[in-house]
């Protein structure tokens, strides 16, 4: 019977005919469940409501995103490059008087990445093919990560916050990545672990 952390357990057996039980440790850690990976979100609409109370008279919204990025519509979707604070205007533009109203709409918008490890890899490969998988964009404030430890449901593993790895077999498995830190007062240990799968198939 294992642990839920599968990494210790117990087996009985009777060679020796006695009811022994034995303890088993295994070098390969394997997580009974981790939190999927969450996809940071960098693309938003944006909307001027008051357009649809206008619309009888010819008006053009000019968006600026600050980051340098523009757009024109009373909706539009943008695409930050990343997480960061961006001041996003709105000037109004009535085409009958040519009159333009500068900032009609100014909202601050702070994006965020996710406090969690990160899995960067591809989401399908062929048997065979190498795949890089990095662990660079974990985002775990206050962490101070000693192992990125990788088990890529083959009963294979590795190590590092960059690694490669190629599946001989077809099939869709869940790669775990835990990310441990050094031990903090008391000797405690943080741990996290994700999870992405991958779908490995035969090579047409």
């Amino acid at each position: 019977m294992a642990a839920p952390d599968l990494e210790t357990g117990f087996f009985a057996s009777n060679r020796r005919r006695s009811d022994d039980i034995y303890e088993f440790v295994t070098t390969i850690i394997r997580k009974a469940s981790c939190d999927p990976l969450q996809e940071n979100i960098y693309c938003y609409e944006f909307a001027e409501e008051n357009a649809i109370k206008y619309d009888t008279i010819p008006f053009r919204y000019e968006w600026r995103f600050g980051d340098g990025g523009t757009a024109t519509g009373d909706v539009v979707q943008h695409c930050f490059a990343g997480p960061g604070t961006y001041l996003v205007q709105l000037d109004v533009i009535n085409l009958v008087t040519n009159e333009k109203s500068v900032n009609e709409k100014s909202e601050t918008l702070v994006i965020r990445d996710i406090e969690q490890p990160y899995i960067t890899s591809g989401d399908t490969a062929f048997v065979g093919q190498e795949i890089e998988f990095g662990a660079g964009k974990t985002n775990l404030p206050g962490w101070d990560i000693s192992r990125y430890y990788w088990n890529f449901d083959d009963e294979t593993i590795a190590t590092g916050m960059n690694v490669k790895k190629t599946f001989i077999r077809p099939g869709e498995y869940s790669v775990q990545l835990i990310v441990s830190t050094k031990a903090g007062p008391g000797g405690v240990i943080r741990e996290a672990c994700v999870s992405k799968n991958i779908l490995i198939l035969n090579r047409p």
